[in-house]
């Protein structure tokens, strides 16, 4: 891709190595670090590594399920919580000669958390996989 095309949710724009190349060039930089973006191993160059993304949040985001769970005693309504993503947090650590390395927080199991209510409320922690 080159230039600027709008983003698939409309809220932004994605950019092709051009413009990035122009930035750097006009800026005097070698290397743009930005974040707030998932990306499956916690980061991510793009362009002959002149720019990072780094995301630090394993499991990014809580996705809601909402369920309807039936008992012989009548039924109960349910949400359930998990993980959205299957990614990998990172932590970008810079030198004082300005190398960069990254420390990879792993993926953790994913956790499902269920609330049932109705007569009582009941709380669920379970395990759903590695």
């Amino acid at each position: 891709m080159n230039g600027w095309e709008p983003s698939d949710r409309g809220v932004s724009f994605h950019f092709g190595a051009d413009v990035l190349e122009t930035f750097l060039c006009k800026n005097s930089l070698s290397l743009i670090v930005r974040a707030h973006q998932v990306v499956e191993d916690g980061y991510e160059f793009f362009n002959r590594r002149s720019l990072v993304t780094l995301f630090s949040a394993p499991n990014y985001c809580g996705q809601v399920s909402t369920q309807m769970i039936t008992y012989e005693s009548g039924k109960y309504g349910g949400v359930c919580f998990f993980p959205q993503f299957d990614n990998a947090g990172a932590i970008m650590s810079v030198s004082d000669d300005l190398t960069c390395s990254f420390t990879i927080l792993p993926v953790r199991k994913k956790m499902e958390i269920c609330v049932f209510f109705g007569a009582e409320i009941v709380v669920y922690f379970c395990t759903t996989g590695a």
